[in-house]
């Protein structure tokens, strides 16, 4: 895992596309369930604030990559520590232990 920081959204973005990395946003508005999408080396796995969720500019345009993990209706959120937990190993899952 590589760690990288960026300045604001616009280098962000800029680093994505001259790496062919693919953005993966975590939202609760995502299109696929965490446990069925399919991860890849170059992706970034994108999380938001507990409180307001990742920002819409971030994800908006790209809903084919992103991923949800299902709750109950009763349930506003997951702690970002755990989602992150939940899906970074759930991509390692996909990537490392069933593809080789």
């Amino acid at each position: 895992m590589q760690l990288v920081k960026h300045e604001n959204e616009n280098t962000f973005l800029e680093y994505c596309n001259n790496n062919n990395k693919r953005i993966v946003p975590i939202t609760k508005f995502g299109k696929h369930r965490y446990d069925e999408f399919q991860y890849h080396n170059n992706d970034i796995l994108l999380f938001g604030r507990e409180s307001t969720g990742l920002r819409e500019s971030l994800w908006e345009n790209d809903l084919e990559n992103s991923v949800y993990i299902p709750m109950s209706d009763n349930i506003r959120s997951i702690n970002v520590s755990n989602t992150a937990a939940i899906v970074a190993y759930e991509a390692y899952r996909h990537i490392v232990l069933i593809n080789n």
